[in-house]
């Protein structure tokens, strides 16, 4: 692993040939070893590390190994579309690799997806394209949340994509969803997740606090999240700050849009919480932060003092 990582390509090239496969103590995990003759498994185990070789060197590195090793496993393949690497992607399907749903959402490719959703509808169900994370529902739908491709979330939800499952695995749905601030299809999600929230407390923090952390200016998202059951956090009480951070980062057009959270989060009653939790007070909170006098005041104002 270590000729990889420090991209020595020459080096590799010449120990592939005495690549073998050996089992872990466990007899269950198989990687390279230089003990033996040439072998497709631990070839491939190789060709799973290369996608982090320096980027100088990846292209190069995978090319040897598809051509010493031209299998198909697609364990690689669905790897580099969780990581994101749409250059491995496009390289894999050069070789013949699999070209199907999620490479085509992978590469944001909306009218092939709308094609073969017309053509095969039952596509969406299919156990294979699960992907890597297999929860509770669509492989495929995390996967076009996670690339912020909406358009295809949103075929995919039309064509009936699998949401359901145990409810941290929605979760993950929902904070994929939430991360790229798209009303409509986190509308159409939680309008296909009805009791999505029952109380409970969420292993990965609230959305809301997630969604305020993540972008600024999405007054819709955050009334959608408050109308499906999302509460505020009693216990920690970020969210008004968060908020109010928020608009150290917005644009002149964002800001009167992140005001408008902040208030909207004022008559859910942020403020109580805030005022429990933020020492001395969240009007001191306002002061120090951006100098106005208190809460009021920064709603009413249409930019940060200078």
């Amino acid at each position: 692993m270590t000729l990889i990582k420090n991209g020595d390509l020459n080096s590799l090239q010449q120990l592939l040939p005495h690549i073998a496969r050996v089992k872990e103590p466990d007899n269950s995990t198989i990687v390279p070893n230089l003990a033996g003759h040439g072998d497709a498994k631990g070839c491939e185990r190789l060709l799973y590390y290369a996608l982090s070789a320096p980027d100088s060197c990846r292209h190069e590195l995978i090319e040897i190994l598809l051509k010493d090793h031209p299998q198909k496993s697609l364990i690689t393949l669905e790897q580099a579309e969780w990581n994101k690497q749409l250059d491995v992607i496009k390289q894999f399907i050069t070789h013949g690799f699999r070209y199907g749903l999620p490479e085509m959402i992978a590469l944001g490719r909306v009218d092939e997806v709308q094609a073969l959703l017309q053509a095969q509808p039952q596509v969406v169900w299919d156990q294979q394209f699960r992907g890597q994370l297999n929860f509770g529902g669509s492989g495929i739908l995390a996967l076009s949340l996670l690339y912020g491709h909406h358009e295809i979330s949103r075929l995919l939800l039309d064509a009936g994509v699998p949401t359901e499952g145990p409810s941290n695995n929605r979760d993950i749905l929902i904070f994929l969803a939430v991360s790229k601030a798209n009303f409509d299809v986190l509308r159409q999600l939680l309008d296909c997740s009805a009791g999505w929230y029952d109380g409970r407390n969420l292993d990965n923090g609230s959305p809301l606090d997630y969604l305020l952390r993540s972008n600024v200016g999405q007054p819709e998202c955050v009334r959608l999240l408050l109308d499906a059951g999302v509460p505020l956090n009693e216990k920690v009480g970020t969210e008004l700050t968060l908020a109010i951070n928020g608009l150290g980062r917005c644009n002149t057009q964002e800001y009167r849009r992140q005001i408008e959270i902040v208030k909207i989060l004022k008559l859910a009653g942020a403020c109580q919480i805030a005022d429990l939790i933020v020492r001395p007070s969240i009007d001191d909170y306002c002061r120090k932060k951006y100098g106005f006098q208190n809460l009021d005041e920064l709603l009413d104002s249409r930019s940060i003092p200078k």
